[in-house]
């Protein structure tokens, strides 16, 4: 699958109109969707949002745009470009109805799906067929078994530490072995603060790792974090 990215708000992307800068250029857009489209075999989707700002919202006309050059599905995210990720975008979910109501193409909506919950409550108000999860997953990545557990009817099920430590070591190890020294401990020292929010003692990890030099420290570290915690747990 090709994925287009026409919804993403940061200014360095959107000053080389990239991102949601193209919807502010339909014609173009509509070149590259086609283009795109000609080129490969496989399916294509497209993602954007409500529009560069709350006097430009041409979300419709961008889907049917999609639709009529063989997208496959289209993902729309319920915020502007302007609005960044500001507000509620929960209260802008009504246009993901629109837009499910205009196309006949799967509609997948985006925007403020923190919980499992939001999920389920995403696809009632709006009839999509289907959610995308993005900031969401930062702090949660299991938030996708708990969504399916949640439309299977059953309940939602929280990591044990054990998982939380398979994960994020796993994670780490899998970031140290691909990236530089100095961007991996960038990376890691921002998947951290998400990975441990709310675990006891999360706060004195995330302040120890500002100071470690190297990789192989640093996950020494949050292993000897893990092990203490569990040792906590079970006392």
């Amino acid at each position: 699958i090709i994925d287009i990215n026409m919804g993403c708000p940061a200014n360095k992307v959107l000053k080389g109109c990239a991102g949601a800068a193209l919807m502010g250029d339909l014609k173009l857009a509509e070149t590259i969707i086609r283009t795109v489209r000609n080129a490969i075999s496989i399916p294509l989707t497209v993602k954007f949002r409500l529009g560069l700002d709350n006097d430009r919202r041409n979300y419709l006309e961008l889907g049917r745009i999609c639709e009529a050059n063989g997208v496959q599905a289209v993902a729309m995210h319920a915020r502007t470009a302007r609005e960044m990720f500001s507000g509620a975008a929960d209260s802008s979910w009504h246009h993901l109805a629109r837009l499910k109501e205009s196309l006949s193409i799967p509609v997948i909506g985006n925007g403020d799906v923190r919980e499992p919950d939001d999920a389920l409550r995403l696809l009632a108000e709006t009839g999509c067929d289907g959610v995308m999860v993005g900031r969401g997953a930062t702090r949660n990545p299991w938030i996708f078994r708990q969504i399916a557990a949640r439309l299977a009817g059953s309940g939602v099920s929280e990591p044990t530490l054990e998982d939380r430590r398979e994960l994020v070591l796993s994670h780490f190890r899998l970031v140290a072995e691909r990236e530089p020294s100095t961007f991996a401990l960038h990376k890691l020292r921002k998947f951290t603060g998400w990975y441990t929010h709310g675990l006891p003692n999360g706060r004195h990890l995330r302040q120890a790792i500002n100071q470690i030099p190297d990789v192989p420290s640093f996950l020494a570290t949050v292993e000897a974090f893990f092990d203490g915690t569990a040792v906590e747990q079970a006392a």
